[in-house]
């Protein structure tokens, strides 16, 4: 029941319930300096753990070689730090770092960026190509977010385009003839949403006025005699709607819990 009237209270104010849910979208590299080099993946927002999980695939010709050794997106203004396996220990067994900025800033040939991911935390680094991302071979990356509003984002506000309108940039080394190779990508897809909420989404009726289920009688224990409700005695529920004078003391209560609720937002912001 508190559950319920609390819900009811935030519809009430005219908001949502708020549920836990991932969110997830496609991006796909749509330029490329020399036009060698190639990359796409998903990247995935868990609004419940604050965590961003990027898949980054590359997609360059294996014929033409290369390995993409950084990337960076702009985390929309929010801090977005890598979860490095190795802790930033040295020798660094999987080679990617934090990308290295000045005062939350990277700099990169196509703009700037605020969060990401390379060998050895460097963007124009390339020692430890080994550890870089091979030809048709891809690597994930998770990111802790920080935002005070971090269980209401979604992938979308992670992946703000930036000057240069990409969303995601990356470099790579050791392309054919020793040469080196940018790219830079977009979201190629609309954002799916998976909701993880056990109650799933509550939704006020047509007439605005949140209503609960119809309470329902005890299974019979009739032993099989039989009963109006449930023929031949199986267990099962019956609806009992509430009398007029119960949903009146409903109302009073619900706006009650509005008011309550919007004391306590009140002192907070205060």
């Amino acid at each position: 029941m508190t559950i319920r009237v609390l819900a009811a209270a935030a519809l009430a104010l005219g908001g949502s319930v708020a549920a836990a849910a991932t969110t997830t979208v496609p991006f796909a590299s749509n330029f490329s300096q020399h036009h060698l080099a190639k990359f796409d993946g998903t990247a995935t927002y868990d609004s419940s753990a604050h965590t961003l999980t990027l898949v980054v695939n590359n997609e360059t010709d294996p014929a033409t070689g290369g390995r993409l050794t950084a990337f960076a997106f702009d985390a929309g203004g929010h801090s977005a730090i890598f979860q490095d396996p190795d802790g930033g220990r040295k020798p660094n067994t999987n080679g990617f770092d934090e990308l290295r900025n000045h005062r939350g800033n990277i700099r990169t040939p196509m703009g700037m960026y605020h969060a990401g991911a390379a060998l050895n935390g460097n963007w124009g680094g390339s020692g430890g190509m080994t550890h870089a991302i091979a030809a048709g071979t891809s690597q994930t990356f998770v990111f802790d977010v920080t935002s005070l509003n971090g269980s209401s984002l979604t992938v979308d506000d992670l992946l703000a385009p930036g000057k240069s309108g990409l969303e995601i940039v990356a470099a790579f080394k050791g392309l054919r003839h020793h040469r080196s190779d940018r790219a830079g990508g977009v979201m190629s897809s609309a954002v799916s949403t998976v909701d993880l909420s056990d109650s799933g989404t509550i939704t006020p009726p047509n007439d605005g006025q949140f209503q609960l289920p119809p309470l329902t009688t005890p299974p019979s224990n009739n032993n099989g005699s039989g009963d109006t409700g449930n023929p031949g005695g199986t267990p099962g529920t019956t609806a009992v709607p509430l009398p007029p004078a119960a949903w009146t003391g409903l109302s009073t209560l619900l706006l009650a819990g509005a008011g309550a609720m919007r004391s306590r937002l009140r002192r907070a912001i205060a």
